[in-house]
């Protein structure tokens, strides 16, 4: 058993308590790192009931937990073990449990085995441009096959096409010759906002199966938790925690990439963005970041760069500090050479002079570097990234404005209250002066799984670190 009872307490008491954490009133500052009995409080009040879990016993909590692992292949590892993932316990507060499909050997097997290989987020919008998309799996293949692991958030649009880059690259599994530092790719972890025994979304299913079997999926939330509005933010900070530096490839003003963000800064991790069209505005949030809009570009006390432009896979490179590795675009066609280069250091080599070299050799050898955009997309879906019942109101709502008491009318009230909360966070509801609710489907000022962001506070006592 790699976690202990308090920690698998506070994880199963989340759960509990997760629909309740959507009350503005339980959105208290730092709530993630209060203690079990304060955070039962703060959600459920004072004459609000008392949470079951405050109240199971040890061996109830252990022999759940091992059914977990027996049943579901999910293995729960805490705080205070050896082997949960150093880079979680930057955050001020970690989460008591990571959840892990597949088990620790899995985690291991994509991130080494001390769990430290080198990692990267990649965000962005979940309706993106579609030359986004292209970007984001090139890049996150060329990434992947240098041998730095691509974490995201299996959402829809750019998460989505970061993982299927990665996957693209190779198994991290046993080193490949010419792969990744030591010959190793770097694979793809998923932090999904819900129980990490079924994808979520629903739709991606053939994703997560993907990446269930050729990756890892992680998650703070226990099994059978359903994914809420506060909890794709809490998600948002886990990726930029896991990884290196963080990488934005699309992202609107309002989109909860720019939480990621935030998140990545406060870690003193490295921010990349691909610069987009000033013309679209599912680019504006990310060109924000870029240009200094919202003061967090700039350089640390060593002065390293902060927040840079990602133009070529080289650029994470240099934005990781990963000194040894080359990145570039591979070429087309089998037998190409891997998109990898490792070239040994010489006395002011330049990177672009290394890359510039690459390229020469490739053509020498008959091989062109593939076009960045080569894939044909197909149109997309003006609901994409909605499910269940926020997507069938959002059908409803397409077709012109409603009350909320015809809707109710026409199915449970709470369930219909739960998709209009859904779409409220994504940004796609909209109240009229009239009291009548419209549906919001414009590229601009959308968001990316509620995109609010959770707080940060100190390290909940006794489990940090």
């Amino acid at each position: 058993m790699r976690a202990c009872v308090d920690c698998l307490r506070m994880a199963q008491l989340l759960g509990e308590l997760t629909p309740g954490l959507d009350r503005p009133a339980a959105r208290i500052p730092l709530v993630l790192s209060l203690e079990p009995d304060e955070l039962a409080f703060a959600v459920n009040g004072p004459r609000g009931p008392r949470a079951r879990t405050l109240d199971r016993s040890a061996d109830d909590l252990l022999s759940g937990a091992d059914r977990d692992l027996r049943e579901l292949g999910v293995e729960a590892v805490c705080v205070h073990h050896a082997d949960y993932p150093a880079r979680l316990l930057d955050l001020r507060d970690p989460p008591a449990v990571l959840h892990v499909l597949g088990g620790i050997d899995r985690l291991r097997r994509v991130l080494g085995p001390r769990a430290d290989g080198p990692t990267v987020g990649m965000v962005g919008t979940r309706r993106p441009p579609e030359d986004a998309v292209r970007i984001a799996r090139r890049f996150a293949e060329a990434v992947a096959g240098g041998g730095i692991t691509v974490v995201s958030g299996m959402a829809f649009g750019i998460d989505a096409a970061s993982h299927e880059g990665a996957l693209a690259a190779g198994s991290p599994g046993p080193p490949d010759e010419g792969a990744g530092r030591g010959g190793r790719r770097g694979g793809t972890v998923a932090v999904l906002a819900a129980g990490v025994e079924r994808a979520t979304p629903a739709r991606l299913r053939h994703l997560y199966d993907r990446i269930a079997a050729d990756g890892v999926v992680v998650g703070e939330l226990p099994p059978g938790a359903t994914p809420r509005r506060w909890s794709f933010p809490a998600r948002n900070r886990l990726i930029a925690a896991l990884g290196d530096g963080l990488v934005v490839v699309a992202a609107g003003r309002s989109s909860g990439s720019l939480r990621s963000v935030e998140h990545a800064r406060a870690l003193d991790r490295p921010v990349g963005i691909v610069p987009g069209s000033i013309l679209d505005p599912r680019y504006a949030g990310g060109n924000d970041v870029l240009r200094g809009a919202d003061l967090l570009a700039g350089e640390d006390d060593e002065g390293r760069v902060l927040t840079r432009a990602i133009v070529e896979p080289d650029d994470v490179r240099a934005m990781l500090h990963a000194d040894r590795l080359r990145l570039r675009f591979g070429p087309t066609g089998p037998g190409g050479p891997d998109t990898l280069e490792e070239a040994e250091e010489r006395p002011g080599a330049d990177d672009r002079d290394l890359a510039a070299r690459a390229r020469r050799e490739a053509r020498a050898a008959g091989l062109e570097p593939a076009p960045l955009l080569e894939a044909e997309i197909p149109p997309a879906d003006p609901l994409s990234g909605l499910e269940g019942e926020a997507r069938a109101i959002a059908e409803r709502l397409a077709a012109g404005p409603r009350t909320i008491e015809s809707l109710i009318a026409e199915s449970d009230p709470a369930t219909i209250l739960a998709g209009l909360g859904a779409l409220e966070a994504d940004g796609r509801l909209r109240r009229s002066l009239s009291g009548t609710l419209e549906l919001t489907t414009g590229p601009g000022g959308t968001g990316t799984g509620g995109g609010e962001g959770a707080g940060r506070g100190p390290s909940r006592g006794g489990r940090a670190r």
